[in-house]
């Protein structure tokens, strides 16, 4: 069965290592007790290791794709 349709289906899958890759300081606040830390080689927050994305296009012959 022949269509005039077009699909196209994609995906595609990324894989990160985010740090923080120079110095850095924060203040850390403990009770009553202050102190600065270096969060060099800490993962990044919010940052994933792995990302996977997919999609589908359809494409009609009278051009609303």
């Amino acid at each position: 069965m022949k269509s005039k349709f077009n699909v196209i289906l994609s995906s595609n899958i990324t894989f990160g290592n985010a740090i923080f890759n120079s110095d850095r300081y924060i203040t850390e606040i403990t009770g009553n007790d202050t102190s600065i830390v270096n969060v060099k080689n800490n993962k990044l927050p919010y940052a994933p290791d792995i990302s996977f994305n997919s999609s589908v296009e359809i494409k009609s012959p009278f051009g609303a794709d």
